[in-house]
């Protein structure tokens, strides 16, 4: 994968930071444009994770496969911030965590 992020990147990651936390299933659900499958959705996460632009939450749940839920970074949250500056968009996020 290119070090560019793809053009959903900052949808993605204003979606998870306007829903505050969000899961692979809703996100796969919400852009199923680009991620046809949940296993895409689970990929596309995961590097968007490995990049710092979303982070995993940490879950209490006593079953095994309870999915990963996602909030945005600031790093991230900045990536949205430059992304709408280059299109003559002023946007502003605080950190929420």
């Amino acid at each position: 994968m290119s070090n560019a992020p793809t053009r959903n990147v900052p949808a993605v990651i204003e979606f998870v930071y306007n829903n505050r936390f969000a899961t692979a299933f809703q996100i796969q659900k919400r852009f199923s444009r680009h991620a046809r499958t949940l296993r895409t959705a689970q990929y596309q996460l995961a590097n968007l994770v490995q990049r710092g632009y979303l982070n995993t939450a940490p879950v209490r749940s006593t079953s095994p496969h309870f999915p990963f839920v996602y909030f945005a970074t600031r790093q991230g949250l900045n990536l949205v911030r430059d992304t709408y500056a280059g299109l003559g968009i002023r946007w502003e996020a605080k950190a929420t965590e």
